[in-house]
């Protein structure tokens, strides 16, 4: 379901390419890549990870696998780089209420 759609005061849901010259006080990112081949497709894009990375004013969430982003013959280096500094958070640990 698109944000837009839960009618969440002040949000927004952008294509990275949507971002492009915009700024906002929380950025919520997901990757959508997750393979056993560790392919990145357009997340290679260095242009396109730095977009996603200095839209926000305060902090960023980033929902993806590791693994993939991380491991990938073709981008990982930039995304081990990026996610240095990232708190790996367990997804299975939030429960809906």
């Amino acid at each position: 379901m698109a944000l837009d759609a839960l009618r969440l005061p002040n949000t927004t849901a952008l294509t990275v390419d949507g971002a492009q010259g915009r700024e906002y006080d929380y950025v919520i990112f997901a990757t959508v890549r997750c393979n056993a081949d560790n392919e990145l497709g357009f997340l290679k894009d260095e242009r396109r990870l730095n977009v996603a990375w200095t839209r926000a004013r305060y902090g960023r969430i980033i929902i993806g696998d590791r693994r993939t982003l991380e491991g990938a013959d073709d981008g990982g280096a930039l995304w081990r780089e990026a996610l240095a500094d990232c708190e790996e958070v367990d997804a299975a640990a939030f429960k809906p209420k």
